[in-house]
């Protein structure tokens, strides 16, 4: 499997471009760079790539560094008024990132440790600080997603079941009586809910998570402490995560769940506690089952310790499914899977509808990633950064042909990318 670092991180950056301008919506160019970059990883599975992909320790950190500046001046520029700020933030947001510009600049000078790791430090917190000021400033914000959740986690510490509670009403002829996530969506959101009295703190501390993880990962795999701290800020400036954030999409925990999979895999013989990660993953979205497949390729897989790690997070979802049947299936499985579809979102199903709205769609068409994963899991693999490239292959092929796929789901997918960077990024090239 073709699972050169810089190979995946070219490939994160422009699906990244490919989906950040459109907000994750449909619109026929961020279609194309998508299903191109999609082709591209497929192709790359049975292809080989160019010599001129072999990985350079310094040319990789160099590549680093331009497209962490790229992503700031994209951040930087990005219109403020998605967020919903107040006219006090709206500049401080704009210095925020006018300063993280200023300073990812001096990464092409050849610093001292101790000043690259104090450059580093203000990096990383600069646009923490950014994700801190838009939660606080946006208590509201106008997406049902935030609201159920916030709602939910609330209700549950009231005795209320989220499944059938009934929420406020964000769009017009809506009636939010649907909760579409599984119960530890709402379970691992409580303690932000008491604490900070909002939910989307659980996010941001995902993001530091998913940071110390990389981290780690490069210590162990005797990475360059330099190229860790890069891939890092490349993690944590993506364009649209401030937004992500602040609209309180669940993905930045997953993300989190999948990079502790990766790492606690790596560093413990027993695997109950790495697979629990991915068990975590399944009691917040349904739809992470789907990774399950994907294991069985891995070294040192153990089935024991898989049934093991998802039992008492079954018992939990059947507690809630058996508090009310009708109203969990109606909500996890009706309303998110069999809802109308959107002809907005960036799929395939949008490019043919428009250019031909009266066009009769064929639902097979949702089967066809299913003929994919035989495809995928024939290739030779055994590692953790094959396991992540794998997966996000395939989940960006149902992205891209399941009846709708937004901006979070995207940055779920490219955030595989970068993790199956830093597994893949060979030891030899960058010892200290």
């Amino acid at each position: 499997m073709n699972s050169n670092p810089t190979f995946l991180v070219i490939s994160y950056f422009f699906l990244v471009l490919g989906y950040i301008f459109s907000i994750g919506l449909y619109e026929f160019s961020s279609f194309w760079i998508v299903t191109s970059v999609f082709v591209l990883l497929l192709s790359s599975l049975f292809i080989k790539l160019p010599k001129t992909l072999n990985h350079d320790a310094r040319a990789f950190t160099n590549l680093l560094s331009i497209l962490i500046v790229i992503s700031i001046a994209i951040t930087l520029y990005w219109p403020k008024e998605f967020y919903e700020l107040n006219t006090v933030l709206k500049p401080l947001q704009f210095y925020i990132f006018l300063t993280a510009f200023i300073t990812s600049l001096t990464l092409f000078i050849d610093l001292k440790y101790q000043y690259k790791k104090f450059r580093f430090i203000i990096l990383l917190a600069l646009p923490v600080i950014s994700q801190v000021l838009v939660v606080v400033n946006t208590p509201h914000p106008k997406i049902d997603v935030f609201d159920i959740l916030q709602g939910a986690s609330y209700g549950i510490l009231k005795g209320a079941n989220p499944y059938t509670m009934t929420f406020n009403q964000i769009y017009l002829n809506i009636t939010p009586d649907y909760f579409t996530y599984m119960p530890l969506s709402f379970l691992i959101n409580i303690p932000s809910r008491i604490i900070f009295g909002d939910v989307r703190f659980t996010s941001i501390a995902s993001l530091l998570v998913t940071c110390l993880v990389i981290y780690f990962v490069g210590k162990r795999q005797k990475i360059k402490e330099e190229t860790s701290m890069l891939i890092i800020l490349l993690f944590i400036y993506h364009p649209l995560l401030t937004l992500i954030v602040g609209e309180g999409w669940l993905d930045p925990i997953l993300v989190a769940l999948f990079a502790l999979f990766g790492y606690l895999y790596l560093s413990h013989t027993n695997k109950f506690w790495s697979y629990f990660m991915l068990a975590l993953a399944l009691g917040i979205k349904q739809n992470m089952f789907l990774v399950l497949p994907f294991l069985v390729k891995l070294k040192s897989f153990n089935l024991q310790k898989l049934v093991l790690a998802y039992v008492p997070i079954i018992l939990i979802i059947l507690l809630f499914f058996t508090l009310s049947p009708q109203d969990f299936i109606s909500d996890v499985v009706k309303e998110p899977f069999f809802r109308n579809t959107r002809f907005d979102a960036l799929t395939f199903y949008s490019f043919l509808y428009n250019l031909n709205p009266s066009i009769q769609i064929p639902k097979i068409i949702f089967l066809l990633p299913l003929l994919l994963i035989p495809l995928i899991l024939s290739r030779k693999w055994i590692s953790i950064g094959d396991f992540y490239l794998a997966f996000a292959i395939w989940f960006l092929s149902s992205l891209i042909f399941f009846r709708e796929a937004f901006l979070n789901q995207y940055y779920f997918v490219s955030s595989l990318l970068l993790l199956s960077a830093v597994f893949q990024v060979e030891k030899e090239n960058n010892k200290k």
